[in-house]
């Protein structure tokens, strides 16, 4: 069983998901899929491999809704695959996250 404190659910637990994604840098629009996710960040496998330090914005399609992220940036790339840490989402997707990493440890 797995212990967190409240005030750190979400910025340490990564949720194994499935979740279509769109992305989009200056340059091109792609998608993708979630491959874990917390609060600081998700994984990414997507066609299209980004580069560490770029800058991307998302829209995730998590049940029932899609959760925004305004900014992201790449933090580690191998492959098909990518890290992001979330750098500037809005309040109430941010809330959203939340919600789906402390329902999954419930």
């Amino acid at each position: 069983m797995l212990i967190l404190k409240a005030d750190r659910l979400g910025t340490t637990a990564r949720v194994p998901v499935c979740y279509p994604l769109l992305f989009q840098t200056d340059w091109y629009m792609d998608e993708g899929e979630v491959l874990d996710l917390s609060l600081p960040g998700c994984a990414i496998e997507s066609a299209r491999c980004l580069i560490p330090d770029e800058y991307v914005r998302l829209h995730v399609l998590v049940p029932h809704h899609a959760v925004r992220v305004e900014v992201a940036k790449v933090r580690w790339a191998k492959r098909n695959r990518f890290g992001l840490k979330f750098l500037k989402m809005p309040e109430a997707d941010k809330d959203r996250l939340l919600g789906l990493v402390k329902d999954f440890y419930a």
